[in-house]
């Protein structure tokens, strides 16, 4: 939680979000929309800042909402820079498609053939993972390498090398045939801006500016900043508002390495809605196609993108230690929605969900903000203990100042927080505890509410 004497300033600052726009126009309806749904989420003091951006109604606009650092007062805008984490994933998937229209490989070609011998992944029966296998999360690789093991959680990917991510190809196992089903690989989509650097004999960071960056000037897009970029660059908050670390991404870089603004990424906006007639422009256009639809018609994606079943919109979010991105673009309409963050908390989450749904004009979804209740140390104290799901999954749950931690098997630990006297919800996940207690008052179990799903677990003794 933030502070209570910090609610004063961040809800004033709230009312002096910046718009970008013409000249004596006002904000769009749907922008004066997002407003009214940020609010609640300042005053609930659940987050430390985020900023909106749009194209709408034939109009771009930009709003900064809360503080780039808790307690300065500074509102952010729309050159505010933040980590966008796998939203990089689309860059990655758009020099692909460069790639493809220079002649330099085909989406057929198996990425074995671009790897040294030493680091080849193993077939499967089925058949070679293929280029366009990598941009869609079809490859059956897993989601992170198997020899991925941080020196600092804080910064996870900061030294994971190329010698490590070729190392770990031939122990790799395929979860499923490739081009099959569909899988979330950041392993992948690294995997892939490693490949096109060898086919082109660049560097990852050299070829994207060169061939994306650079001609759509977007020079707040970066993976390493300048010094008067890092001036404009918001600190990292975990979704518990503390101070959280950037993450420096190494091998895995084209999965997730780059910063921007919402400044930038409206331009980015506007290049990929009416993209121009040149090379960058035919590739942005090409970033458009389907490669992969799911058996169910769900899970649609071309180059990176996610598209919506039965809509003309392609979308990607983002999210590392610190911040949270979200991305949209309605096609048919000549429609974007960014949305960043520096605290990287559900309720902002949702806040991004419920501006699509204005984009989209369909009902608005709700965005409760739950309010901490505070609990004596006695009872938080009768509720410290493991609690087992299962054979293979704990809840550990421990003692933090004015509160408690839970920790679930192989993941970090979150704050939790006093809805009542049994019950507790997450600020990192859309998802709360109750717990039972026996005639004594002492805790015995919990159930987990969390995606629909309702996990019990006994406390061990």
């Amino acid at each position: 939680m933030l502070p209570l004497s910090m609610r004063h300033h961040i809800v004033a600052i709230l009312f002096a979000a910046t718009a970008c726009q013409s000249p004596g126009e006002a904000p769009s309806s749907r922008a004066n929309d997002i407003r009214d749904l940020a609010r609640p989420v300042l005053e609930g003091q659940v987050a430390v800042g985020f900023v909106v951006g749009t194209i709408s109604e034939g109009e771009n606009w930009v709003g900064g909402f809360g503080e780039t650092l808790l307690g300065s007062q500074e509102a952010p805008g729309a050159q505010t820079l933040y980590e966008i984490g796998s939203l990089t994933k689309v860059f990655t998937g758009i020099l692909l498609a460069d790639a493809v229209l220079r002649g330099e490989v085909a989406l057929e070609d198996p990425v074995n053939g671009f790897l040294p011998q030493e680091a080849q992944i193993p077939d499967h029966p089925s058949g070679p993972v293929r280029l366009w296998h990598l941009t869609t999360h079809t490859s059956g690789l897993p989601r992170m390498p198997g020899n991925f093991k941080p020196a600092n959680a804080a910064d996870p990917y900061a030294d994971y090398s190329e010698a490590d991510l070729f190392a770990g190809l031939p122990e790799l196992k395929l979860l499923s045939p490739p081009g099959e089903k569909y899988l979330y690989s950041n392993l992948g989509a690294g995997l892939l801006g490693a490949v096109l650097a060898r086919a082109t004999d660049q560097l990852y960071g050299e070829l994207l500016r060169e061939r994306i960056l650079d001609p759509l000037e977007l020079r707040d897009t970066r993976i390493v900043l300048d010094e008067e970029q890092r001036a404009r660059f918001a600190p990292p908050y975990d979704a518990d508002c503390n101070p959280a670390s950037e993450w420096h991404l190494n091998a895995l870089a084209p999965a997730g390495a780059l910063r921007s603004s919402a400044g930038d990424l409206l331009r980015f906006s506007e290049a990929m809605l009416n993209p121009p007639k040149n090379k960058t422009g035919d590739a942005l256009r090409k970033s458009r196609d389907e490669l992969f639809v799911g058996s169910d018609g769900k899970i649609i994606v071309a180059f990176g993108w996610h598209k919506l079943p039965n809509e003309s919109v392609i979308a990607h979010n983002g999210r590392t230690g610190g911040y949270a991105s979200f991305f949209t673009l309605d096609l048919e309409h000549n429609e974007a929605l960014v949305l960043l963050t520096n605290s990287p908390g559900s309720e902002v989450e949702v806040l991004a969900a419920q501006a699509l749904d204005v984009m989209l004009e369909k009902e608005v979804r709700p965005n409760p903000i739950r309010i901490e209740i505070h609990l004596s140390d006695a009872v938080l104290d009768r509720y410290v203990g493991t609690y087992r799901f299962g054979a293979f999954q704990e809840l550990i749950v421990s003692r933090r100042e004015g509160g408690l931690l839970a920790q679930m098997t192989f993941q970090g630990a979150a704050s939790i927080y006093a809805s009542g006297e049994t019950a507790f919800f997450f600020r990192a996940v859309d998802a709360h505890l109750i717990f039972e207690l026996d005639e004594s008052g002492r805790s015995t179990a919990l159930t987990l509410h969390q995606n629909g799903q309702i996990l019990s677990a006994q406390r061990k003794e």
